[in-house]
């Protein structure tokens, strides 16, 4: 398979599996949202060309989350929306701190080959960490605002353009300020490699449309039991 169809692969299945997951349910779709971002530790890994550019598959994985913080927003209303934000990054938090702990460790005789490969897929810089969980509590945290605000401004109506709209700037944002906080002062081009993944999350957030609208066929309404969820 070509990377260019691996992305497109990637790209559909998250987004299917986000719509899946909402019509399961709001814990369905917090798990799933939990579940990708843990998965960026392994995907953003590795850089592919694709389409000309250099990316990474987790940028996709990464761009379908503000997709699924969208979906839980129009389905499962702002708090639902704001507290998944918390709780995900609370377990990315804990992911981080038993990864970088797990990298300290000395490995045992005859197996130091296979503890490098894994120290270079989660041995993260702690400035990148730090910067990661800072910039995905602030960009969340603005999707989730934006969207709430153009859906009461426009109402029920353009569904598109709340979903686009949020995501176009929070991921600006996101991008445009972890490329900076991450990598200035260590990577010169830091601006270019910005605008590359920023270019490739808005191919994303605007393939993820028609899914938005498949979400409002398939989900259905949200009727809170007792414990708040469904």
């Amino acid at each position: 398979m070509s990377n260019e169809m691996l992305c497109i692969a990637f790209l559909l299945l998250s987004l299917s599996a986000a719509v899946g997951a909402a019509r399961l349910g709001q814990a369905w779709l917090q798990g799933y949202i939990i579940t990708v971002l843990l998965l960026l530790g392994i995907t953003d890994a590795k850089v592919i060309d694709a389409f000309g550019v250099p990316v990474t598959l987790g940028t996709i994985l990464y761009s379908a989350i503000f997709f699924s913080s969208d979906l839980m927003t129009e389905h499962y209303g702002k708090t639902a929306a704001y507290r998944t934000v918390r709780i995900s990054f609370a377990a990315i938090l804990v992911f981080q701190l038993f990864v970088q702990l797990t990298t300290l460790a000395a490995p045992a005789t005859g197996v130091e080959e296979l503890s490098a490969a894994m120290d270079v897929v989660f041995g993260a810089s702690l400035r990148i960490v730090i910067v990661g969980l800072f910039v995905y509590l602030v960009s969340q945290h603005l999707d989730i605002w934006l969207y709430n605000r153009i859906h009461r401004l426009t109402g029920e109506r353009w569904l598109w353009l709340r979903n686009n709209g949020s995501t176009a700037v929070s991921q600006a944002v996101d991008t445009y300020l972890f490329c900076f906080l991450a990598f200035y002062g260590v990577i010169d081009n830091w601006y270019w490699l910005a605008t590359v993944g920023y270019g490739v999350k808005m191919v994303v957030a605007f393939s993820d449309t028609a899914f938005i609208y498949l979400g409002k066929i398939l989900v259905p309404p949200y009727r809170p039991n007792e414990n708040g969820i469904r």
